[in-house]
């Protein structure tokens, strides 16, 4: 299942009015700013404005996503290693035609929300890892909604 983009721009959303419980959604900001595992040299560049290493894809995501809305389904991704989880990484979550690739950083308010919920009932990954398939909701201001109690098993 792929996302279904609109065109609107409605702006932020307001939790309150939508119904939806604060232990059932993980509100995160998407980074595409943060390196993706396995990135290609040749996928990054330099910006002289802010000194700062950007992802190019990262950028290609942020132009085909900002202003609009999606519903989403993301496998996200706890990183590992011989010990266990990485507790203090960050998650790597995409869509199955990876169009919507990003990071959630680890210090990110809800990032522990969703790691918990990925070692709880999540699967392992043919790499060192563990997954697991949710809904999102990508809003507007390109903040995300991961619904922790809207899992499934794909085979992606």
């Amino acid at each position: 299942e792929e996302a279904v983009v609109s065109t609107q721009s409605t702006g932020k959303r307001d939790k309150k009015t939508s119904g939806e419980s604060d232990d059932n959604v993980a509100s995160v900001s998407p980074s595409i700013d943060s390196i993706v595992p396995g990135a290609k040299t040749s996928e990054i560049m330099f910006d002289h404005l802010t000194g700062t290493m950007r992802h190019i894809e990262g950028e290609k995501v942020l132009q085909r996503y900002k202003g609009k809305e999606a519903e989403l389904i993301l496998k996200i991704q706890v990183p590992w290693t011989l010990f266990g989880p990485c507790m203090d990484e960050n998650l790597m979550a995409y869509n199955k035609s990876r169009d919507f690739r990003v990071t959630i950083k680890n210090t990110d308010r809800d990032c522990s929300k969703i790691r918990n919920k990925i070692l709880k009932d999540g699967f392992m990954c043919v790499n060192p890892g563990m997954k697991l398939y949710f809904r999102a909701k990508l809003h507007a201001d390109f903040s995300l909604d991961v619904h922790l109690d809207q899992t499934s098993f794909q085979n992606w």
